[in-house]
């Protein structure tokens, strides 16, 4: 065997030399790689990249059961899992802060149009085309939420840019604003309550029910179960439900306070406010005021909570406009001339603004409004209707 000389240990040395450097700038990179992605995978969506709220297709099957016993009037709270849906927890919890801001802007049908103008009348503006239908104008006047009867799906409008995106099938179920004009709840076939945001995104069930209302502070959803006799309140992830003895025709509601009106049925229709439990905490009013069959139905809570403005209606489109305070004083009509059909508050409280006109009868109607305080009505847009 021939010595090794100093030269081959050197050769050697530099070998494995390169060999570590080569090891450890691979380790380097893969892991520079593994950050990188880790990072990528948190940051999300681009700033300013948003998803387009696009058409929401309806649900595989809209039929859904619920057990009822209407031998008692008990309150049925319960959590979890609601009939036909997810849990509470896949369901988005309403904002109990509301902006108290709302504009003075009203919304009415005119010649086959949903219109936007100011609560005097003027500036009228041609909105969405819809001959047909239920439809609301969100507290801030910012979006018209329309359920046109010939589509049978809820439609928002941005008021400023007339940019219309379809949402979900609908029921004839007037649409109801939050305080602060950040969603709406509306019902789908079945029935079912649904929420949704105003841009028309983040649309989810709620609970199986009808006629649904926002409290007038945001911090409830209420409505009717489906039979129709049960009054349905969805507050901090919690469902209660609690009978009333009779169809329930419309519904509305404070922080404290779920306002009933029934309709038609063996015992005499009343207009009674109730406690989430269940108890009765007075009679706003306990019989109509015509001898003929109606209901009381489109109750309209005042954003202050202290007036409720609502219609004894009948089969035939009559329909008389009253009002009543909360606290359980008196009721007053405020119908002076033909009938009334209740549409919405005046920005300050001050005024209801109604249809007058009974269409059914081929009468001519008109957006009209009557002063609270002097009980003075003005005709404001002649040929407005529902």
């Amino acid at each position: 065997m021939e010595p090794v000389g100093d030269s081959y240990w050197r050769e050697l040395a530099r070998k494995h030399g390169r060999r570590r450097l080569i090891a450890v700038a691979t380790l380097v990179v893969v892991i520079l790689v593994g950050v990188l992605a880790w990072s990528l995978s948190a940051r999300g969506p681009e700033p300013g990249v948003q998803e387009s709220p696009g058409t929401v297709p309806p649900p595989a099957s809209a039929d859904e059961t619920t057990t009822t016993d209407e031998a008692t009037a008990s309150v049925e709270p319960t959590q979890g899992v609601e009939p036909g849906g997810g849990t509470h927890a896949d369901t988005p919890e309403p904002n109990g802060v509301p902006d108290p801001a709302r504009a003075s802007i009203v919304a009415y049908r005119r010649d086959g149009w949903v219109c936007v103008a100011s609560e005097d009348g003027t500036g009228e503006r041609r909105l969405f085309e819809s001959a047909e239908g239920r439809f609301s104008l969100s507290p801030d006047g910012g979006t018209l939420a329309v359920v046109d009867l010939e589509s049978l799906y809820l439609t928002l409008v941005d008021v400023e840019t007339e940019r219309a995106t379809r949402v979900h099938q609908a029921t004839q179920d007037t649409p109801a604003w939050s305080p602060d004009s950040a969603w709406l709840v509306y019902t789908e076939p079945g029935p079912r309550v649904r929420r949704v945001k105003r841009n028309g995104t983040d649309d989810v069930g709620m609970f199986a029910g009808k006629l649904p209302a926002v409290s007038i502070d945001g911090s409830r959803v209420v409505g009717v179960t489906p039979e129709g006799e049960r009054v349905a309140i969805w507050e901090d992830t919690r469902m209660q439900r609690f009978s009333v003895g009779a169809p329930i025709t419309g519904i509305a509601a404070d922080a404290d306070t779920v306002y009933v009106g029934t309709g038609p049925a063996e015992t005499t229709p009343s207009l009674r406010a109730f406690a989430a439990d269940g108890r009765v905490v007075r009679t706003l009013v306990s019989a109509p005021a015509t001898e003929r069959a109606v209901s009381f139905s489109d109750l309209m809570l005042c954003p202050d909570g202290a007036t409720l403005a609502y219609a004894e209606h009948g089969d035939d489109g009559y329909s008389r406009l009253f009002t009543v305070a909360t606290s359980g004083a008196s009721a007053v009509e405020r119908s002076l001339r033909r009938d009334c059909y209740p549409l919405s508050w005046s920005a300050d409280c001050g005024a209801v603004l109604f249809i007058e006109g009974n269409a059914l009868q081929g009468e001519r109607t008109a957006l009209a409004s009557v002063t609270l305080a002097d009980g003075i009505m003005r005709v404001l847009v002649e040929g407005a209707g529902l």
